[in-house]
Formats: C-alpha cells, structure tokens, sequence
C-alpha cells in the first residue's frame, strides 16, 4: 500500500482505485482476500471496542448494503460478490440487553462470513459495554 501511495494513489476499493482526478478498475479482490482483510478489522474493532469501524470499512471498500436502524438497536449488512461466485457476508450489530428489573450493558457483534454453495469461513468477535 505505502508503494501505491508514493505513486500519488489516493484511495483503493474493491472496484478500483482513484489517482488524482482519474479512476481506474483493477482486478477485483477475491471474496477470500476480503474476509482476511475483515478478520483483521474486526479483531482491531473488537480490540478498540469500536464497532462503528466495521461498517465504515465495508463501505469503504464498496461493497454492497447498508445500515437498518432498529429503535434500541443498530444494524449494518454489507456483501461483496467475487467473478468466481464467492460471497463474503460482513455484519455488525448491537443491542441493549436491558429487561425489567435487570439494567444489562449492550452487546456488540461483528461477523464475517465467506460462502461459496456453503459456509467456507466465519470469524465472529462480541462485547459488551
């Protein structure tokens, strides 16, 4: 990446990347390539305790989806689809615990998930706070 960037690069997606006022396609990343890469944000997330850093990242990358906002919970499903037909599954979510009686701290949970006609890999990390 440091190299990329030495040649004036600006930024990298999935669908390409972006020299100064030019956009050029590249070859796309593998479905497999991107999970690695979402292990590795979603260790870090659950490290830094911030799960706002997964969606924004999926986004970053242009993959496909978005938020869905539930009244005490929050919601983010992104996919990204590879030539070869390889799926990469990536969500985040959080929730209050909290019931009756019984004041609970909200659960965080990000996942990855690579799929080809079945389940290949999946990393999940969780907290609370």
């Amino acid at each position: 990446m440091s190299e990329l960037l030495a040649y004036g690069i600006a930024s990298i997606t999935a669908k390409g990347f972006a020299y100064e006022n030019w956009s050029f396609a590249v070859t796309a990343p593998t479905a497999l390539e991107l999970y690695h890469r979402f292990v590795a944000i979603i260790d870090r997330a659950w490290t830094e305790k911030n799960i706002y850093a997964v969606p924004e990242a999926a986004a970053k990358a242009g993959m496909e989806g978005k938020e869905k906002p539930r009244g005490m919970s929050q919601s983010w499903d992104y996919s990204y689809r590879d030539p070869n037909g390889f799926e990469l599954l990536v969500h985040a979510r959080w929730w209050d615990q909290s019931q009756a009686f019984s004041i609970r701290p909200d659960m965080h949970v990000m996942t990855a998930e690579l799929k080809g006609e079945t389940r290949l890999m999946y990393h999940e990390q969780r907290y609370e706070e």
